[in-house]
């Protein structure tokens, strides 16, 4: 197929084509322009990647293709280096969709909790479209791994973020006062732990209840008044004597 296609064409087509193998296949013309479009390309395979970027050349290209910059970060991870490219390009497409905000099929998660990568799925436990079916397995695959996540999605369903509540951690406190889908009862209660931290996490959540802001802002008066008072009143001076530096 390639054959009848002029250098132009070619050219275009590693800057265009989603087709996996012709990227290969364009990878084995071993030219310059070329590779060049196929470092840009966010659809070019990982191992055409692994030749290209040791190239000088293209290091440019490459620092601004999405799919080789998660590549490069994710290879760091012992976990990911030993899968197969396959799935790698899948976990990399996956975060590339969930950072572009786009709208995942239920079958599409299904696939990736059954690769279970955990640093995926706790992207998918804080990600605001992932749907409550999907939030809820997560909760139920283990619970310790992906609260954190879970208690920051404004999408968790309220019977994780009740559990998530009564296990009275401090992290899962900060990540559950900033969440505007926790119940006003929830952030009252999480309030009584009486942090400074937390309280600005409550103060920034809009559902906030307006007694607790109210609660918030004198706190915030009483702090200043108090930074601004002097160290000592002037009244309270007693001028030293003279024999209390005679030894």
């Amino acid at each position: 197929m390639l054959k009848n296609l002029n250098k132009n064409e070619k050219i275009a087509l590693a800057k265009n084509t989603t087709n996996r193998e012709l990227l290969k296949i364009l990878a084995k013309e071993n030219d310059e322009d070329i590779n060049f479009k196929l470092a840009r390309n966010e659809n070019t395979p990982l191992e055409v990647f692994d030749g290209l970027k040791f190239n000088y050349l293209y290091r440019l290209a490459l620092s601004e293709n999405y799919s080789f910059k998660k590549y490069d970060e994710l290879m760091n991870d012992e976990n990911f280096s030993n899968m197969n490219p396959i799935k790698q390009e899948s976990i990399i497409k996956m975060f590339k969709m969930i950072d572009n905000k786009e709208d995942i099929s239920i079958e599409q998660y299904n696939i990736f909790m059954n690769i279970d990568y955990e640093p995926l799925l706790k992207k998918i436990a804080s990600y605001e479209k992932t749907p409550a079916e999907i939030l809820n397995k997560l909760y139920d695959l283990d619970t310790n791994k992906y609260d954190l996540s879970l208690a920051g999605n404004p999408n968790s369903p309220q019977n994780i973020i009740e559990k998530l509540a009564m296990k009275g951690d401090y992290f899962l406190y900060i990540n559950l006062a900033g969440n505007p889908n926790c119940s006003q009862d929830i952030l009252k209660a999480i309030a009584k732990v009486n942090d400074e931290y937390i309280n600005v996490k409550l103060a920034e959540n809009p559902n906030c209840p307006q007694d607790l802001l109210k609660e918030f802002s004198e706190e915030v008066i009483r702090k200043k008044e108090d930074n601004n008072k002097p160290y000592f009143e002037i009244s309270d001076y007693v001028e030293p004597s003279y024999n209390d530096f005679e030894r």
